[in-house]
């Protein structure tokens, strides 16, 4: 019984010192951990320098995995330039990062099931938050991007079911596959003019999902980007031709109830186009509105025919799928315009448009 309290006390008094006197840890020949109140700090002597990535995180080859619950706070230094792979993957006590302004990325699960993670900040060099980085942090309730992040990686935020906002930079181009779904407390996102592809899922199960905005810089939303956002009331778009998306785009939307505001003088275009034609055309985004008397349309002798123009102005015609298939630039007040095929036509001069049959 003396031998057990004895290893007992021992064992009590190594955390204690590892808490509140520091444990150091060589990582490299020039980069060093040291854990000192709680707090654990990677330094390097170099000018520039990667931390090691370790394995998966039931492993548990991170040298500090043995005090692990003591670790309440993680700062990176300046002159690292990476976090490495499952580094803090799966330690519930941490509730703050630190992120040096050398790291350009945040690697595959670093702070995987970190569940008390409350607050996030990161150098204003990071460009890549790397595959569910933040998996599951559910603590996490808001975080700010710097203006050097170009990708977020897939899973980055999944499951992060306490991030109630994130406020994203004109620097990302890429939301990758399930990258916030099951967020299921984000309510709005606005996405940057620099965002041209959002992957497959990425807003998946964000049941409190109200409000989307999608610039005209998107190129491609994949399959299931919206899906099973069940709470959403308005969707913002800034494409002057409707981009083509796949009907499971909002799989398990009503969105037949959602608000869709569009560019001015649009609205016909987006009536008439697949998946976008389902939801409440609400009104429009721009500073004028919709202007359709001016504009005349008609055919004869196998010619459409559209008058009301400004010479100068551009002149576009969509069929019913929102596909253009003629642009020019009118040269007079009337314009006559060949098209190969009988149908419906949507034309657009600036801010007016008009339906003709053609």
């Amino acid at each position: 019984m003396k031998i057990k309290i004895t290893h007992l006390i021992t064992a009590l008094f190594l955390l204690c010192s590892a808490y509140s006197w520091g444990q150091t840890w060589q990582l490299t020949p020039t980069m060093t951990a040291v854990l000192n109140n709680g707090v654990l700090t990677i330094s390097t002597t170099k000018s520039a320098e990667a931390m090691p990535d370790y394995n998966a995180y039931d492993v548990h080859d991170a040298p500090w995995f043995s005090v692990g619950s003591s670790i309440l706070s993680v700062v990176i230094r300046d002159s690292v330039t990476s976090v490495g792979n499952y580094a803090f993957a799966a330690y519930p006590s941490i509730k703050s990062v630190t992120i040096g302004n050398s790291v350009t990325t945040i690697g595959e699960r670093s702070f995987h099931a970190c569940s008390g993670i409350t607050s996030v900040t990161l150098g204003s060099s990071v460009t890549t938050l790397g595959l569910y980085a933040f998996y599951t942090c559910s603590g996490l309730t808001s975080i700010t991007l710097p203006n050097s992040v170009t990708t977020i990686a897939q899973g980055a935020f999944n499951g992060c079911t306490g991030l109630v906002s994130i406020t994203m930079p004109n620097s990302v181009t890429t939301i990758g596959a399930d990258a916030f779904a099951y967020c299921s407390s984000l309510a709005s996102i606005t996405l940057p003019n620099s965002v041209t592809i959002i992957r497959q899922g990425a807003f998946y199960y964000c049941t409190s999902l109200a409000s989307v905005t999608i610039p005209n810089s998107v190129t491609s939303i994949e399959e299931a980007a919206f899906k099973d956002c069940r709470n959403l009331k308005d969707v913002t778009v800034s494409w002057n031709t409707p981009l083509p998306v796949l009907t499971n785009t909002f799989e398990n939307v009503t969105t037949s109830a959602v608000n869709l505001h569009v560019p001015a003088g649009t609205e016909a275009l987006y009536k008439a186009a697949p998946v976008w034609k389902e939801f409440k055309i609400a009104g429009t985004v721009g500073t004028e509105g919709v202007k359709t008397s001016s504009l005349k349309a008609w055919a004869t002798n196998g010619n459409l025919y559209v008058s009301g123009l400004h010479a100068g102005e551009s002149l576009r015609v969509f069929n019913v799928t929102g596909q253009l298939i003629h642009k020019s630039v009118a040269s007079d007040t009337e314009q006559q315009i060949s098209l190969r095929n009988r149908g419906i036509y949507i034309i657009v001069a600036r801010q007016r448009c008009i339906k003709a049959i053609y």
